[in-house]
């Protein structure tokens, strides 16, 4: 358990509030020798250690639609000034006509 332990928390993926919340409740579960609430903490420790790998995932993807988004608004916008009817460029870009009009 005690290398399971070091491990975890040597871990520098996991949000350092959340490492330092598990830090302190393992030590205390080992001051006071509970077996049993140190279980519990190192399996949670894990499952709160893939959540959020897969929050940071998820975040990753989110910022590439994102991106991905305003480049076709900036698109859209270069496709206006130049005088290409806006229901081509809604065509071409995929973004709502309100938006465009918005541009």
């Amino acid at each position: 358990k005690i290398k399971k332990i070091k491990n975890l928390i040597g871990d520098d993926t996991l949000n350092k509030d959340i490492k330092k919340l598990f830090e302190k409740a393992i030590k205390r579960a080992i001051e006071l020798k509970n077996d049993d609430y140190l279980d519990y903490l190192l399996d949670n420790y894990e499952r709160i250690e893939s959540e959020n790998a897969l929050c940071y995932e998820a975040g990753k993807a989110q910022g590439r639609i994102e991106a991905k988004i305003e480049g076709k608004r900036e698109i859209a916008k270069k496709l206006k000034s130049i005088g290409i009817p806006i229901d081509q460029i809604v065509t071409s870009t995929e973004l709502s006509l309100e938006e465009i009009e918005k541009l």
